[in-house]
């Protein structure tokens, strides 16, 4: 049987499992989804939630912030309260069958436990994806943090396709319920036309995003401004995104996490911003995932980089080919042999670039024994 089959009639079956179990226990469902964004911001929120929860404000909650679990298939697995891979192999068969008989058990005994809330990353890797799951899900609150060019080989060919795509998610929150846009993408503001929940549109990127969302998010679960303002103080962060290390005299942004053009702009942008007295040093690895656009959107990245950084160097072969860079190395482990003659006291280094290009190399070719000190 192929795999793509196999893989369908699996998420088919997890599906009405997660539907079984949602409707037996009628938890409270946070979503969030967007190009960029979407791990920075759910990392902040849970950061809060878990907070509240130690301290008993509110019921226990379950979420799928940090094992990347936000696909399809993750998302139903974390609905089931599993954190294992199901795959069509034999110990995914034996996975699956007790995931079967734990879920039934659940749901038909009588005062079986659930927590009263769940916050869900929904990551797409294809089109239709989204609306599947958030059928299924049917959220309460909806987060769309922006739209942008992410998944351009997966059946969706342009922005608007995506931005199609992800407001599936904002279609099916509940009437009652609140919607949570990215005031600075013309894509997820139009989003607002589609629900007749309550729209808070909010400006911002990064952690301060992260933060206004998690406000309006407790505030909806009727937390008191005050405990929000307290528990919010310190944010978590999330690693690889924008995280900074000091190296030796020198300060390193570790972005490594992936990379598409978006996440790009706003990781340069924090690199110009960024105060330094030495040189601001931008070090791209290729994006991948842009199917046909990936030469034109790798160029508007290179033009970008020069208004941003005083040192450009390029890793992969699009960045390599495109524009004439400071610096050019054909992978991320030629780079890392290199960078330290690049790199010198009071500098601020920016790392950036899809998470199979492998900058962390570059990052841990930088920072051997330096202190990490949290995102932005």
């Amino acid at each position: 049987m192929p795999v793509i089959r196999t893989r369908r009639i699996l998420e088919m079956y997890l599906n009405a499992l997660a539907r079984l179990t949602l409707f037996r226990f009628r938890p409270k469902i946070v979503a969030i989804t967007g190009s960029v964004g979407k791990t920075t911001t759910i990392t902040v929120i849970n950061g809060l939630l878990t907070d509240l929860s130690e301290s008993k404000t509110i019921d226990s909650f379950r979420t799928n912030a940090s094992n990347n679990m936000n696909g399809t298939v993750g998302v139903f697995l974390t609905v089931l309260g599993s954190n294992r891979f199901v795959g069509p192999n034999l110990s995914g068969l034996r996975e699956l069958v007790r995931l079967t008989v734990t879920t039934l058990y659940q749901v038909f005994k009588p005062h079986s436990t659930y927590p009263g809330l769940l916050l869900l990353e929904c990551g797409i890797s294809g089109k239709g994806e989204m609306r599947r799951m958030a059928t299924a899900i049917k959220p309460n609150v909806v987060i769309v943090t922006t739209v942008g060019h992410a998944h351009l080989e997966k059946g969706m060919a342009t922005v608007r396709d995506i931005a199609k795509e992800k407001s599936e998610l904002v279609l099916a929150c509940k009437c009652e319920g609140l919607v949570i846009l990215g005031a600075d993408n013309e894509w997820t503001r139009g989003m607002a036309e589609l629900t007749k929940a309550t729209v808070h549109l909010v400006e911002g990127r990064g952690v301060a995003f992260g933060v206004s969302v998690a406000k309006l998010v407790a505030g909806w679960l009727g937390i008191a401004e005050s405990t929000i303002l307290t528990l919010l103080h310190r944010p978590a962060t999330a690693p690889h995104r924008l995280e900074r290390i000091e190296g030796n005299g020198f300060l390193v942004i570790d972005d490594t996490f992936n990379a598409n053009p978006l996440s790009m702009k706003l990781a340069l942008d924090t690199l110009q911003a960024e105060r330094c007295t030495g040189r601001k040093v931008a070090v791209l690895g290729q994006m991948k995932e842009l199917g046909s656009s990936s030469q034109q959107l790798h160029k508007e990245i290179a033009d970008y980089s020069r208004t941003k950084a005083d040192i450009v160097l390029g890793v992969g072969e699009e960045f390599g080919r495109l524009y004439d860079p400071d610096g050019f190395y054909k992978d991320s482990a030629e780079c890392a042999l290199n960078i330290g003659r690049w790199v010198g006291k009071g500098d601020c280094v920016l790392v950036k670039g899809s998470h199979s290009v492998g900058m962390l190399r570059v990052v841990e070719a930088l920072t051997e024994g330096g202190e990490r000190n949290g995102g932005s």
